[in-house]
């Protein structure tokens, strides 16, 4: 969430070729400006949040959806980097969450998207948190109502607070009786301005 790789830590990044190839060079650009990295200012850790995790392929790619509770009493910008892998422990896929803010006792969603991978066994992840940000929470501010239907959920939201909700994106899992994921989907819940102004539905 720094634009770094801070001494000692591993990120990776999935590539992807829509043609065949024989065979692949990797190459690097970089900077440093000599310091040791961005110290992080949060004062919180991975045992301060509750994490549900879902994975999910269709038949293109594979999702991993990632339900986050913030159990501290900090209000945080999260960050994730995670790599995907089959049965055999091979490395098949990386990816990038985040969530811009999530205030004491909120709930959200990031997921990690692994495009054109298929048949991932499971997925190690690594969380980073901010307490340097530059926006204001929201979700507790929304109440949300979900009208569920034979073919679809209708998420209708309504800001109770007293500044514009902006960008409020619904994320909907559809399970099975068996409690499987069966698909996923998620949109913009906005006016022109990308907001849901107070009092606004």
């Amino acid at each position: 969430g720094d634009s770094e790789i801070k001494p000692g830590a591993t990120l990776s990044a999935q590539l992807d070729s829509y043609d065949s190839y024989d065979h692949v060079e990797v190459y690097l650009t970089g900077r440093s400006d000599g310091s040791e990295g961005s110290s992080s200012s949060s004062s919180v850790s991975d045992d301060d949040f509750e994490k549900k995790e879902y994975l999910y392929s269709d038949s293109f790619s594979t999702m991993d959806y990632l339900v986050i509770t913030n159990n501290s009493e900090s209000t945080v910008g999260i960050s994730g980097n995670a790599t995907a892998l089959d049965s055999s422990g091979n490395v098949i896929g990386a990816a990038d969450c985040s969530i811009d803010v999530l205030a004491p006792k909120e709930q959200s969603i990031c997921y990690f998207y692994f495009g054109n991978v298929q048949n991932v066994d499971h997925v190690e992840y690594q969380l980073s948190y901010s307490e340097d940000l530059y926006y204001k929470p929201v979700i507790s501010n929304l109440d949300v109502q979900a009208t569920i239907n034979d073919a679809n959920v209708v998420v209708t939201a309504t800001n109770k607070g007293n500044y514009a909700a902006q960008f409020v994106e619904a994320y909907v899992l559809f399970f099975d009786a068996s409690g499987n994921i069966v698909y996923t989907n998620s949109g913009y819940i906005t006016d022109d301005d990308n907001e849901i102004k107070p009092g606004a539905t």
